[in-house]
């Protein structure tokens, strides 16, 4: 990746130009895009256009008839649900919205620079993780495969099958093969015969199974539970903080 997408919503020249700044200063190559308003951004917006949207929440408009920032982020959810969305604000009133679209961070006005030059740094590190491949042998041929394709693994006879997103794949690669391929964090060895990415989880079923989107469900053995469960946990806090690795 040579460059983050990024756009900057806002309706103030001199926020834009103070956001401008920070990003130049986090020293993370960058090409920014401004809208002054809701509309002018949704009209151009497309999924996987932008990495980072930096969204003013009270997109007001001089006679108060603009679409605010937490409308236009719902209307980005229902189409990508990759990008990153970064509110600025004057007031974290609206935090609880920010679960709702998925909120990578709430920066109040006056930015502090340490928190944009924090959320660029992480940014760059997670789009720049995505891109990231491994090289599978399915029905005797090489297939690269994006690791943040994997929702998890799990052994099955002789072979291992890979579930992505939209299909399966077998190869003969063994677990152990698999494990030296798949980095933690985000992918976690919960069983034997399974290796999950944490980024797939969306809950624990009585500490006995990881539930994966999907509706699939990943055991958790006995022996490896308690480590399981604290890496888990650890990553999941360490995301609520606003960390990447």
């Amino acid at each position: 990746m040579e460059f983050l997408q990024i756009a900057v919503c806002e309706d103030e020249r001199r926020d834009i130009d103070a956001i401008k700044s920070l990003i130049k200063q986090s020293g993370v190559p960058a090409m920014v895009f401004e809208y002054a308003n809701a509309e002018e951004l949704l009209s151009v917006f497309a999924p996987g256009i932008f990495h980072v949207v930096l969204m003013d929440i009270y997109l007001d408009g001089k006679d108060g008839s603009a679409m605010s920032g937490l409308e236009a982020s719902e209307r980005i959810r229902e189409t990508d649900d990759e990008c990153w969305i970064a509110f600025t604000t004057i007031s974290r009133d609206h935090v609880h919205f920010g679960y709702k679209v998925k909120a990578e961070r709430y920066l109040e006005k006056p930015l502090d620079e340490r928190e944009v030059v924090s959320l660029m740094q992480r940014a760059k590190a997670h789009f720049e993780s995505r891109e990231k491949e491994i090289v599978l042998t399915v029905d005797r041929k090489p297939r690269p495969v994006k690791l943040n394709d994997v929702l998890y693994v799990e052994k099955n006879s002789r072979k291992c099958i890979v579930h992505l997103m939209n299909e399966t794949l077998d190869t003969y690669a063994t677990m152990a093969d698999l494990m030296a391929m798949l980095p933690f964090p985000p992918f976690l060895r919960c069983h034997r015969s399974f290796i999950v990415n944490m980024d797939y989880i969306v809950g624990e079923k009585d500490k006995e199974d990881f539930e994966m989107a999907g509706g699939a469900r990943a055991p958790i053995s006995r022996e490896r539970k308690w480590k399981a469960l604290e890496k888990y946990r650890a990553y999941k806090a360490m995301l609520a903080r606003g960390e990447r690795w």
